[in-house]
């Protein structure tokens, strides 16, 4: 088998997919960026923002198994559309609460908002564990796999590089709220076009094997 549909695939096709990736690519560098700054304006502490992300990141590794076993029984769409509409979720939760005023959640209630945003997206985040690798084998060629995963990696690495920049750029000007809801267009829109695009590449219900 050449391809996800047992035809050569092109470069094209995984910039088609590449362009719906690449937020959560994003994504995931901004979290551990946006997150701490949004504590900061709720007035939390450095043991408070600790105690979220592992509360979170317990989350995201009870998912692992049940984000495999979606993705090879239902197909690549059905854990990743889910994934980036939860995550994005999760940054959209707590945005409003980092936009108003300084401390207009400070203390036990900016807690308990940041605490079920990052619970929000550490589902969401855990229904897409190894995706976007898994997604580069789908969209590599048998014959030329090491040259096509390069390629991919490349890809998902240029969204990595520009999502701190784009937290920069919009945080110059706007409270880091802005940052969050960009975020969460971002990957709604990824969710959106990969919902659209995905099924052509790797069918509901069909195991993509290399």
């Amino acid at each position: 088998m050449t391809g996800a549909l047992g035809r050569q695939l092109t470069f094209r096709d995984m910039l088609r997919v590449a362009l719906g990736v690449l937020p959560l690519a994003a994504a995931r560098t901004n979290r551990p960026i946006i997150v701490p700054l949004m504590a900061v304006l709720m007035h939390l502490t450095e043991k408070d923002v600790t105690l979220i992300f592992g509360i979170a990141a317990a989350i995201e590794i009870l998912l692992f198994y049940p984000a495999g076993v979606i993705m090879d029984r239902w197909g690549r769409a059905a854990a990743i559309v889910p994934c980036m509409s939860i995550f994005g979720l999760g940054f959209a939760l707590a945005a409003p609460f980092a936009i108003g005023p300084a401390g207009l959640s400070a203390g036990g209630a900016g807690f308990a908002v940041l605490l079920v945003a990052q619970i929000v997206a550490g589902i969401g985040n855990g229904l897409g564990s190894g995706i976007m690798m898994t997604l580069g084998i789908d969209l590599s060629n048998t014959a030329t796999r090491t040259r096509d995963l390069a390629r991919w990696n490349t890809l998902m690495g240029a969204g990595r590089l520009s999502a701190p920049l784009l937290v920069s750029l919009v945080t110059l000007a706007l409270p880091v709220g802005w940052a969050a809801l960009l975020t969460t267009g971002l990957l709604w829109s990824g969710a959106a076009w990969l919902y659209r695009v995905l099924p052509e590449y790797a069918p509901v219900g069909q195991r993509i094997s290399p």
